[in-house]
């Protein structure tokens, strides 16, 4: 399992380095700009995965995961991410103080988080309870559900005034907002028809289940009163925070390559983007299997917050994009859908390595007590 996951990692990398060299020769400005242009579009992401292979071939075992130092190294990466499109599009604020407030602050928090949740799967000890933070997780995770819920009633993907809203898309009078365009379907042309299939398809469901888990946090949290410890025994609350968690990455991922439509002129490298599209999902997807069948992972919730980090990071980044009236991408029910996924998907993990701490300790409570003995 351990080498097979290294061989994963190892193929992501260089197939992402793959596609960030394609984009910069396709794209053919050589100069300082277009460096900065290509290391905000792929080039972070691509060595943030070198990055993470180099570390994960290091360590013993794949659970273990990647030292301080790796970690430090992957986190200054997705830190050095905001010079790439600073004052270089104007859907991003040009001025210096606007560009720290709206960009790079919420970039920070995001890092500062996953941060704090790595940190506490490296703990021994189970992590402390008190008054601020037994309000601030049902806060947090009410806010992020509904946050997703008013995606329903905003722009969410590109069409004509109202038509455009989420709920329209769940109606099927809308597509979702990457099924026309994408790696495969470039914003004036060409078209990739065999590839831009798959976009087509996963689109509605990816949404529908957002929603649909959105809704189901809701409805835990009422029926515990918004109490944690009680939302914790929730018969569905695995399955929710596995969905909560899978939903957000496939979001990101899906995202993160819509914003790439510049590949739909070179075949190969449109499919190479979209095996990565798929590939992050479907690792994702195996590596919460154990969770969604009531056995939480402590290992595989560390290795996905690590392999969603330079995705997750890209998109917090764009986040301001959609908020803007002005923008090309004018979508703030798209900006509240991927921040609420997130708020949920952190809550989530977090509450879940409470859990499988305080599991471990009871456990090892006989072991305690016969050693006393």
């Amino acid at each position: 399992m351990d080498r097979a996951f290294r061989a994963f990692l190892w193929i992501l990398a260089a197939a992402s380095t793959a596609t960030a060299v394609t984009l910069y020769l396709r794209v053919g400005d050589y100069s300082l700009e277009g460096l900065r242009g290509i290391w905000w579009l792929l080039g972070s992401t691509a060595c943030s995965y070198i990055v993470v292979a180099c570390a994960y071939s290091f360590a013993k075992t794949s659970l273990e995961g990647p030292n301080r130092r790796w970690l430090a190294a992957v986190f200054g990466l997705s830190l050095a991410l905001p010079l790439g499109p600073f004052r270089m599009i104007d859907d991003l604020p040009t001025e210096v103080p606007a560009y720290l407030a709206l960009v790079v602050l919420p970039l920070c928090a995001y890092l500062g988080a996953t941060a704090l949740l790595l940190y506490e799967f490296r703990c021994a000890s189970t992590p402390g309870s008190n008054r601020v933070l037994r309000a601030l997780l049902p806060a947090s995770l009410s806010l992020g559900a509904a946050l997703v819920l008013c995606s329903l009633f905003l722009r969410t993907t590109f069409g004509e005034g109202r038509g455009s809203a989420g709920i329209h898309i769940l109606t099927r009078q809308a597509q979702w907002v990457t099924a026309g365009i994408n790696v495969a379907h470039g914003v004036f042309g060409p078209v990739t028809a065999w590839l831009n299939v798959f976009y087509v398809v996963a689109g509605y469901p990816i949404y529908l289940l957002s929603v649909l888990t959105s809704v189901a946090t809701l409805v835990g949290l009422i029926l515990s009163r918004f109490s944690m410890e009680r939302f914790q025994t929730w018969p569905l609350f695995l399955r929710a925070a596995a969905l909560a968690i899978w939903s957000s990455l496939f979001v990101i991922s899906d995202i993160f390559w819509g914003w790439h439509f510049d590949l739909s002129g070179a075949t190969w490298a449109a499919a190479l983007a979209t095996a990565l599209w798929l590939a992050t999902p479907l690792g994702g997807a195996l590596l919460l299997l154990p969770l969604a069948r009531g056995r939480p992972a402590a290992g595989a919730l560390s290795t996905l917050l690590i392999l969603q980090l330079p995705l997750a990071a890209f998109n917090v980044l764009m986040l301001p994009v959609y908020f803007r009236p002005s923008s090309i991408a004018d979508l703030p029910g798209l900006g509240c859908l991927i921040l609420g996924l997130l708020i949920q998907s952190l809550v989530y993990t977090e509450l879940l390595v409470r859990k499988s701490k305080k599991a471990a300790a009871i456990t090892k409570l006989p072991e305690v007590a016969a050693k006393a003995a």
